[in-house]
């Protein structure tokens, strides 16, 4: 989390972008290029793993629309922050796979950096 301060004006900012005064126009172009190979790494450990075939399907269905909603033009972080938890009860009730636990934590750290 990065704190400017403008005259008395105090942004805290995450990863965003931001504009002081009048007229102002902001565009923020995010890259989900590493975004997507995350998420296609952790699929593949998941379609890797020993777990039942209906969590693997719970886990898929969480992981895609986490990457649907974050590509989105307006990301709903409510939304985001809800099938992150779900995916990390779920990740942490049936796995103990090292593999697969990185992959996730490498794809929610990326996913919780953009919200």
């Amino acid at each position: 989390m990065t704190n400017h301060y403008y005259g008395g004006i105090k942004v805290v900012g995450n990863n965003g972008a931001f504009a002081v005064g009048e007229n102002n126009t902001v565009n923020q172009q995010i890259n989900n290029e590493p975004l997507n190979d995350l998420t296609k790494d952790l699929l593949q450990l998941l379609d890797d793993s020993r777990i039942t075939d209906q969590k693997k399907e719970e886990l898929k269905e969480i992981i895609v629309a986490t990457e649907e909603n974050v590509s989105a033009e307006m990301p709903n972080k409510t939304v985001i922050k809800s099938l992150l938890s779900n995916a990390s009860a779920i990740i942490e009730a049936i796995t103990k796979t090292p593999a697969l636990i990185t992959a996730y934590e490498k794809w929610e750290t990326f996913i919780k950096s953009i919200i």
